[in-house]
């Protein structure tokens, strides 16, 4: 056998090991004790990393130091915004959830000062001619990218972060004298625009559409086989539900970060609508907050037109079909304040058809609910209101080795519009439609249509009038046997035979 020469064997280059110190690890920033090597280190922790792997328990043990303090100013003043803004788009799985929920918090404590953060940050880089500007435009740009690119449970933290941002708009949409004051103001103009740019009116539509528990299922990959078939398209059909199917598979993290395993304990799809429950709260609080800023009419009613029709659709059919009473509140409270700022407009504005009461309108003749009976909301708002238990995600204490989602807990009244009432804001919507010309006797006739439905039995699959029910429990009906079998892989796992 002919020699072979050493040298010419090719060599697998050694890893250059990741030396930890106050630029590449977490803990050893933070050890320092130095406010300015700790802003060195949250703007350019990403440079450093190879291996992004190695970001999950840093990143991990920061979320849930912030999620467990009440003062998060330190983190505001080290300007940790400027490394989660770069890790908020990760390939790593459970980096984007962690990041977008850090976003959450911090904007919700400390919103004001986060965006001056970034506005002082985007033009110190500026003088130094940096090619990633760390902006108020990268904030609202990437967390509307990422409402669209994920899965539900970090398209929840993205919301919030933005309705955090619209609650500080609100809050600051008035000029002053004052130096600091002026500033403010102009960072809160300045998000207001940038909201409009980056259309997230149309983000909050494709929430609208997919947040629902098909969509869950189907990206933690436990649905059912009819559910897997689903063609591959955004926006498919299945049973009563809008999906995206390309995210299918992507979430199963989202198991781990909302129950830690805890899917067993509760049983078959329990967890999930507990969770949904919250998302689709969290979507509607978003919605509420975001029609309470004032836009520049013109480019609000230019921005929002060619999405108006599907946000009054499938804001109705999450209005109608929503048991959540916080919900219920954020969203008719959103139908009045958009009707007052005359934002939603589907085309012209001589044409009544493209108006949102009569838009309103025709899509709650389409379903069966009594959300325009004054009394019955009243009574609504005296048997459960906010200090009710409801299915929620704690915004406190969350770790990632424990349950986050509760069956039954208070909201925490400092994060939500407690002032909401039904009774309100039903007396609101029905004086809306009354005004636009609806007469008393079409929505009385709405009303009557609602209560002759809900005596009727309704289709467990897709939600149709049903006759038959199920021979063995008795307790769940269906229109036809066809959608009983696309229901038997779920309802076999709770069918009891009755005594």
């Amino acid at each position: 056998m002919m020699g072979v020469d050493p040298s010419m064997i090719p060599r697998t280059p050694k890893k250059k090991k990741l030396e930890l110190d106050a630029r590449t690890c977490l803990f050893c920033a933070l050890e320092s004790d130095d406010i300015q090597v700790c802003k060195e280190f949250f703007l350019n922790y990403h440079k450093h990393i190879g291996n992004e792997d190695v970001i999950l328990t840093p990143i991990s043990s920061l979320t849930e130091m912030m999620s467990s303090i009440d003062d998060l100013q330190k983190f505001v003043d080290l300007e940790c915004i400027n490394m989660l803004l770069m890790f908020l788009k990760s390939p790593v799985r459970y980096i984007p959830f962690y990041t977008s929920r850090m976003i959450d918090l911090l904007t919700r404590d400390r919103c004001g000062l986060i965006l001056m953060k970034l506005k002082e940050t985007e033009e110190e880089q500026q003088k130094i001619g940096s090619e990633n500007l760390v902006s108020v435009k990268m904030l609202i740009e990437n967390l509307t990218q990422l409402i669209h690119e994920m899965t539900c449970v970090e398209k929840r933290e993205a919301l919030l972060s933005i309705s955090n941002i619209c609650k500080f708009i609100v809050q600051e949409d008035t000029l002053d004298e004052d130096l600091y004051v002026e500033n403010v103001y102009q960072v809160a103009q300045r998000a207001k625009n940038l909201l409009l740019e980056a259309k997230f009116f149309k983000s909050l539509v494709h929430c609208l559409k997919v947040l629902n528990i098909s969509q869950l299922k189907g990206e933690a990959n436990i649905a059912e086989p009819a559910l897997k078939k689903v063609p591959k398209t955004l926006y498919a059909k299945y049973n009563d539900d809008c999906l995206d199917p390309l995210k299918f598979g992507r979430g199963v993290h989202q198991e781990k970060v909302l129950s830690r395993g805890a899917y067993n304990v509760f049983g078959d799809e329990t967890y999930l609508r507990y969770a949904m429950t919250d998302f689709q709260r969290s979507l509607a609080k978003a919605i509420y907050r975001f029609s309470l800023v004032k836009f520049d009419k013109e480019k609000a009613v230019n921005a929002f037109k060619p999405f108006v029709k599907d946000f009054v659709e499938y804001l109705t059919k999450l209005l109608t079909q929503t048991k959540d009473y916080p919900t219920m509140c954020y969203l008719m409270g959103a139908l009045e304040s958009f009707n007052e700022k005359g934002y939603l407009q589907s085309g012209p504005v001589d044409d009544i058809k493209n108006s949102l009461p009569y838009l309103l309108f025709e899509n709650l003749k389409k379903q069966s609910t009594n959300i325009l009976n004054v009394e019955a909301m009243k009574k609504m708002d005296t048997t459960y209101g906010w200090a009710y238990s409801y299915p929620m995600l704690p915004e406190r204490g969350w770790n990632p080795n424990s349950l986050w989602i509760k069956e039954k807990g208070t909201l925490e009244k400092e994060y939500h519009e407690t002032h909401l009432r039904l009774e309100t804001v039903s007396t609101a919507v029905r004086a809306m439609l009354l005004k636009s010309g609806i007469s008393e006797e079409s929505l009385n006739e709405l009303e009557k249509s609602a209560q002759s439905q809900s005596t009727q039995t309704i289709c467990a699959v897709c939600k149709k009038a049903a006759s038959k029910k199920c021979a063995n429990c008795k307790a769940v009906y269906y229109c036809s046997a066809d959608c009983q079998k696309k229901h038997w892989s779920v309802h076999k796992k709770l069918c009891k035979p009755t005594k």
